[in-house]
């Protein structure tokens, strides 16, 4: 079964949850290995939750209670149509079955096995939504960010790099024309340029990938914010809203790509220096990308995979701007 949302707004949402479940399930399997039953047995009921909103979202209010979409799930997906297998169909209400064993007024404690055994279950459950969602992918972002902006954009820009330094090792830059975007695609591109770094003999060229750069318009110097973190709290979140953007998910770690276009080189390294300051982000932002970043001239994010970052970024959430 293929799950696909027309609407945006659904897609988004279920991508989100989707990550969300991803960084629930590396939680529970951290606390199982660190002997916190308790603790991963709440992750875990988080990521199933998750997992099954990312099934129903389009039957569904998104703030269900975990009860209604179990209930939901067990109903709508029977048929040949629409089938999902009898044991991720279940499996939230499972869970929550055996969530309410324990409380705060019993000493009930699932065992270590038990978990292990629903981790195991929800983990396939993970890689059965991944092949069945149809995600907001990185192109996606990019795209609405250039139709958004098309006045202000007249390209766009990559580097293929290694991402195991920032800098001395080979370096190519690709500025493409905003009208190209759905004319040539990352991955055709990606392959071709991989041919070529394997055919000049570059060293460790499997480690090699594709970073959307923060600067637009050859002949200007205009730029998007680009940042990176290796965690969140809601405090960054809440700091983030304030400028306005996306979030992806990029292995363990996260990328913020701004919604606004800074017009001008000297604002750019203004407002990028105030955050690298700035009384929240001071400690939580990766300063080394920031440095870096500053001395190059521009900002990059990785958007594909490779040896050494087997983990494609993928959306995460989208932070609409305070007023």
């Amino acid at each position: 079964m293929k799950i696909d949302y027309q609407d945006l707004k659904l897609k988004k949402k279920a991508s989100s949850y989707f990550s969300k479940a991803g960084g629930e399930l590396n939680a529970a399997k951290n606390l199982i290995e660190a002997g916190l039953v308790k603790e991963a047995f709440s992750h875990l009921v988080s990521a199933v939750n998750s997992l099954s909103k990312v099934i129903i979202l389009s039957k569904i209010n998104s703030n269900s209670r975990p009860e209604v979409i179990a209930k939901a799930i067990e109903k709508s997906f029977r048929s040949r149509k629409n089938y999902i297998p009898k044991t991720y169909r279940e499996l939230l209400r499972r869970i929550l079955k055996e969530e309410k064993q324990y409380g705060a007024k019993t000493f009930y404690v699932p065992t270590s096995e038990l978990i292990k055994k629903y981790l195991a279950l929800a983990e396939k459950f993970y890689k059965y939504t991944d092949k069945a969602l149809v995600k907001i992918s990185t192109m996606d972002i990019i795209k609405n960010m250039v139709l958004e902006n098309k006045r202000l954009i007249k390209d766009i820009s990559y580097d293929i790099y290694c991402p195991k330094t920032y800098i001395h090792h080979n370096r190519f830059t690709y500025w493409q024309p905003w009208f190209y975007i759905s004319k040539i695609t990352i991955e055709k591109f990606f392959f071709d340029f991989k041919m070529l770094l394997k055919k000049n003999k570059i060293k460790n060229s499997d480690n090699y990938v594709i970073g959307l750069n923060s600067r637009i318009n050859q002949y200007k110097d205009d730029h998007y914010i680009f940042l990176d973190f290796d965690s969140l709290d809601s405090d960054i979140e809440i700091e983030l809203r304030k400028i306005g953007g996306v979030l992806l998910k990029s292995g363990r770690g996260f990328h913020f790509i701004g919604h606004r276009i800074i017009q001008g080189k000297d604002n750019w390294v203004k407002v990028l220096t105030k955050i690298s300051k700035g009384r929240i982000f001071k400690n939580r932002v990766d300063q080394n990308h920031i440095e870096v970043s500053l001395a190059r001239g521009y900002s990059t994010l990785r958007i594909t995979m490779s040896k050494c970052k087997p983990e494609l970024p993928i959306f995460y959430k989208e932070l609409n701007k305070l007023y």
